[in-house]
This record gives C-alpha cells, sequence and structure tokens, in this order.
C-alpha cells in the first residue's frame, strides 16, 4: 500500500515532497520519545546518552529498512530522521541541563 502511494507521487514527479513529509511526520514521534527518555532517567546524564544512542540506533535501522522498500533516496530519508532525533535531543538535553545547572548554582 505505502509503495503504491510512493509511485503515486513519484509518477508526478512529487517524490521528494512525499519524503520530506514522511520526515516531518516522524519528527512528532522522535519528539515524544526522546522527551519522554530524558524525563525517565531522573537526570542521570550517563543513562540519558546510552538511552537515546540505543533509541536512535533502532530508528535508524527500522527507517532505513522500511524507507529502501518505499522510497527511491532511503539513505536521505533516514539520515534526515536521525539528524532531526539528534537536534531534538540536543534542544532538550540543553534546557535540561541548563536548568539543572541554573538550579545548582542557586542552590549554592
Amino acid at each position: 500500500m505505502a509503495r503504491s502511494f510512493a509511485q503515486v507521487f513519484q509518477s508526478m514527479d512529487r517524490a521528494e515532497q512525499l519524503e520530506d513529509l514522511y520526515v516531518t511526520s516522524v519528527k512528532t514521534r522522535l519528539d515524544g520519545r526522546i522527551r519522554e527518555i530524558i524525563d525517565g532517567t531522573n537526570g542521570e546524564h550517563e543513562s540519558i546518552f546510552i538511552a537515546i544512542y540505543d533509541y536512535l540506533l533502532n530508528v535508524w535501522q527500522d527507517e532505513i529498512r522500511w524507507s529502501t522498500k518505499i522510497f527511491n533516496r532511503p539513505n536521505r530519508v533516514t539520515l534526515s530522521i536521525i539528524l532531526n532525533g539528534l537536534k531534538i535531543f540536543h534542544s532538550q538535553y540543553k534546557n535540561q541541563f541548563n536548568t539543572e545547572l541554573q538550579h545548582q548554582q542557586t542552590s549554592s
């Protein structure tokens, strides 16, 4: 089903737009899961990094398999998804880390 949908977009020379739409839709899932990982580790930085690494590795493997079946440029799609995941992680982790640092400085 997904492959035939992708073929329709390809026939209209809109394959890249479908890929971008897919990457954007996955971004929401990444955002929620990364937030859960950061919130669920009680600020233990090593645990956060291990969990994020494991999560993004699994995302990479799942997305490259699926994207290879659906899209003409599966590497572009998968890399975009992983880069979005890293950007989301950086933003959320930086915010939490800065909040913790400010909290420690005011407590001292």
